[in-house]
């Protein structure tokens, strides 16, 4: 293998082993569904923001995977919590967790997504 197809190989797959050959899902293809997360992992930056987000893998969209902002990445610690998950490695969760994604304002008139958990 060449420098260059590895480089591209650790640039693809740098983030997550959950986004290997899976396309990334925008904000719109998950809005208003209501999704089962299967998988998730928690990433941090590698600037000096030392920033987490998490990677999400839901049962209804096997092709993709998603970003998750703060809400979804507090959502996601706390599964690693509660499974008592070692957070260096995807989370394959023990059962289904069904939320639904769906835009909300803040106070200050911002837009955010928010994920509701559904019983």
């Amino acid at each position: 293998m060449t420098l260059a197809e590895k480089l591209k190989e650790l640039k693809g797959n740098g983030v997550s082993p959950l986004t290997k050959d899976r396309n990334k899902l925008e904000t719109l293809d998950i809005i208003d569904d209501t999704l089962t997360i299967e998988a998730c992992d928690l990433v941090t930056k590698n600037d000096n923001s030392g920033d987490t987000f998490c990677v999400v893998l839901f049962k209804e969209r096997p092709d993709g995977f998603y970003f998750g902002g703060t809400v979804l990445t507090d959502l996601v610690v706390t599964l690693y919590q509660l499974c008592e998950a070692n957070t260096r490695e995807p989370l394959y969760l023990p059962e289904p967790v069904k939320v639904t994604a769906n835009r909300v304002k803040s106070k200050n008139g911002r837009t955010y997504v928010n994920f509701d958990v559904n019983a």
